[in-house]
């Protein structure tokens, strides 16, 4: 899982991951990659992040994943970053519910997005919405992040 690549730091590993997973599945016909996952695995409480993630450190996680979605596109497979805007800080299955993350606008720039606007630098061509916002966030206890205008703009790499 990329919790392996990301205690080793490397960015070299996180590419051939990359790389290889791209040219593995296009010998099976498969084109578009619904990896990597970008989010920050800082909630011990997350029931479904965990070693999916490359790490804790909102910077390791940008470099890691953009390493690999580098590796992928030169391996001829497309990717798509998951989990806009950030799933690393909830305590819900997404699968089952619709997470809910406690924090500030100050704080989602500062964790949980940076590894989405690096997406946009290296590559990846879209990404994999799943988690709701809290109400300080979105002005809203129902409207999920990816579909409310302050989020929009990071989702289209315009921020």
């Amino acid at each position: 899982m990329d919790n392996g690549i990301g205690a080793t730091g490397s960015e070299e590993f996180a590419y051939q991951q990359g790389y290889i997973t791209a040219k593995e599945s296009r010998a099976m016909g498969v084109h578009w990659l619904f990896a990597p996952v970008v989010d920050v695995n800082n909630n011990p409480d997350n029931p479904v992040i965990n070693i999916r993630s490359f790490g804790e450190d909102p910077s390791l996680v940008s470099r890691l994943a953009a390493a690999f979605i580098r590796g992928a596109k030169k391996g001829g497979a497309l990717t798509t970053a998951k989990h806009f805007p950030g799933h690393g800080d909830t305590a819900t299955d997404t699968h089952i519910g619709l997470a809910v993350v406690p924090s500030t606008m100050e704080r989602l720039e500062k964790v949980e997005l940076p590894p989405f606007k690096e997406r946009h630098c290296s590559g990846g061509l879209t990404h994999h919405d799943r988690s709701r916002r809290s109400s300080q966030v979105t002005n809203s206890s129902t409207l999920p992040a990816t579909l409310s205008s302050k989020f929009l703009p990071i989702s289209c790499g315009k921020t």
